[in-house]
């Protein structure tokens, strides 16, 4: 009969442990699959952020590319405007008199 006694408290006990690894085992399964969605959460936003560097790195090479561009501009204006000056200042100057007459008055932009 204590055998039988010692027997249904082992059940018992069994019983228990099995139920409490159950419960371990649905709360590790959540978090494994919270932890699995955030990965893979962090994977698309890390995917994202990478389209988005190589679209503002490429914006920057075009702005790169745009104020070299003006950049040239501003000097060839620059550079037409120091000519004009230059010419209104001393009229005959030494190329002029060694060169047949240029026309300054439209110069011609070079093409960027």
């Amino acid at each position: 009969k204590t055998s039988a006694k010692a027997q249904d408290a082992k059940v018992e006990l069994l019983h228990t442990q099995l139920t409490h690894f159950e419960e371990r085992h649905r709360e590790l399964n959540m978090q494994h699959t919270k932890v699995t969605d955030e990965h893979l959460y962090k994977d698309q936003e890390m995917h994202r952020l990478k389209e988005e560097f190589e679209r503002l790195k490429q914006n920057t090479l075009d702005l790169q590319e745009e104020c070299s561009k003006k950049q040239r501009q501003i000097d060839w204006i620059s550079k037409q405007q120091t000519e004009k000056e230059r010419h209104q200042r001393y009229p005959t100057s030494i190329t002029s008199l060694t060169k047949p007459a240029m026309r300054t008055d439209t110069p011609r932009a070079p093409l960027f």
